[in-house]
């Protein structure tokens, strides 16, 4: 196979390899993958702005990222120290994105790179460069969307309460509503909503469970040990948990018999 074909053949491939990307991210890791196989390199890597983008050659964490930046596209006597296998002839070519990235590749040396093959490593961080922008915008309009349906459902789950207030649903139908509001939400496996009693206690008023995860509602229980309940009421500020530990007969005892061990909580306050 001439050489004018053989490139045609691996850019095509390159192409292939890079395409089936879904992700930024990914497309890096294949675009350094495949060029190392096409070119024979022993490490390949796209290093941009001190941070290293994607490599192959290099055990995890171990790519000396100044020494891949310090090759520079044209340099003609580049050269890297490969762990493992030495000195090594180096090329490089700018990627148009990330903005002022490179892809480096290397082999040992005097086993430079001809022409033609300098001139292929240009044609695939083209292909690189076009394939990760293209993925960016992509995924800065998935986030979008994503974020414009999440409102979406906040938005419908607030209506859905605003809407049993208005009609003056009785406070049961209402601690409910927003018990479910907020485990769909979040994805939580249990939802208490609980009334700090003025003897220190509590009182479930609304709830929702998955199988085998509920606390009754109208039970009482003791707000004493490590819980949400404990944390919001000692500092009247939203709070994280992860531990529940509490004597028997308490809202924490409670929960961590139901096997929860992480945590969020809020206050509802009403007339400070």
């Amino acid at each position: 196979m001439d050489t004018s074909a053989w490139s045609t053949q691996q850019l095509a491939e390159f192409v292939a390899a890079v395409s089936t990307a879904e992700r930024e991210t990914t497309a890096a890791i294949a675009a350094v993958e495949r060029a190392a196989e096409a070119l024979d390199a022993d490490v390949a890597a796209i290093v941009c702005g001190g941070k290293l983008v994607a490599a192959v050659g290099y055990p995890d964490g171990t790519a000396p990222v100044d020494e891949l930046e310090a090759v520079r596209p044209g340099s003609a006597d580049a050269a890297l120290e490969v762990p493992g296998v030495g000195d090594c002839a180096a090329v490089a070519a700018a990627l148009e994105h990330p903005p002022g990235a490179t892809f480096v590749i290397a082999r040992p040396a005097p086993h430079g790179f001809t022409r033609e093959e300098t001139g292929l490593l240009r044609g695939m961080a083209r292909v690189a460069s076009m394939t990760m922008r293209m993925l960016r915008v992509l995924g800065a309009e998935r986030a979008a969307r994503e974020e414009v349906e999440r409102l979406a459902r906040d938005q419908a789950a607030l209506r859905r309460v605003a809407t049993l207030v208005a009609e003056a649903a009785p406070p049961d139908a209402v601690y409910a509503a927003v018990a479910d509001a907020i485990a769909q939400r979040l994805g939580a496996d249990v939802v208490e909503v609980l009334r700090y009693e003025a003897d220190g206690g509590a009182t479930i008023v609304g709830g929702w469970g998955v199988a085998g995860m509920q606390i009754p509602i109208g039970a009482r229980l003791a707000v004493e040990g490590e819980g949400v309940a404990v944390a919001v009421l000692r500092t009247g500020r939203p709070a994280h948990v992860d531990r529940f530990d509490g004597p028997p007969g308490s809202i924490a005892a409670g929960l961590r018999d139901l096997g929860a061990r992480f945590g969020v909580g809020s206050p509802i306050v009403v007339e400070d």
